[in-house]
Formats: C-alpha cells, structure tokens, sequence
C-alpha cells in the first residue's frame, strides 16, 4: 500500500509493508533530505549483520537514525535504516504501524488510522 509522508519539509512516498520487519529509506531519499532534519547514522543491526530482501538476496544498510514522520494527522519518530539500492523512498514496517495504530484494508485498498 502506498501513500504519502513528510519528513521535514519533504512530500515522500512510503509503501506500508506489513511483510517487513523494519522500517527504511533508500539512500536516494536520505540524501534528499540531507540538511534538514536529519540526523547523523548511527550503526544498528541492519548495517552490522545484515538484510536479507524478499527475493532472498542479502545485503547492509548505512546504518540508521530517528526520524520525524508525518503521516495524516499524525507524527511519529521512527527508526529508518538507510538501504542503498531500495527503489521505494520509504518502507514502513510493523513496527510503524504500531506505534502510528495504522490499519490497513488491503480489499479496498485503502488504510486508516485508529479503531
């Protein structure tokens, strides 16, 4: 599912992935937003240990930092690993979903916040 976010003072495409674990940013996006809001990377398990994607291939990250996302009505700070090579600006995990109370109808294609 696809939708909008800022962070900062950028509009940023987000896909809500209930198949991923954590959340990131592809490289491409990070440096966008390099010099506003942003904050210095910081090693995480994603950069030392590794990912592996959904096509099974393995790879690393930068490294991450706390972001500030807003989403609708709504702000969270929110962990982004740095993924070099992800073709999607942002993937916001379940972990997001969580702490942002993201419900997702995947059979009309559509999410909401809340009960």
């Amino acid at each position: 599912m696809i939708t909008d976010i800022t962070i900062g003072p950028f509009h940023i495409e987000a896909m809500l992935d209930s198949g991923s674990e954590r959340s990131y940013i592809s490289e491409t996006a990070y440096n966008r937003i390099q010099g506003n809001e942003l904050q210095e990377l910081s090693p995480d398990p994603t950069s030392t240990v590794g990912v592996t994607l959904a096509d099974s291939a393995s790879t690393y990250t930068r490294g991450g930092a706390p972001f500030k996302v807003e989403l609708d009505v709504i702000t969270i700070f929110t962990w982004l690993s740095v993924l070099p090579g992800l073709s999607t600006p942002v993937i916001l995990s379940l972990d997001f979903w969580q702490s942002a109370d993201v419900h997702v109808e995947s059979k009309i294609a559509t999410w909401y916040l809340g009960d």
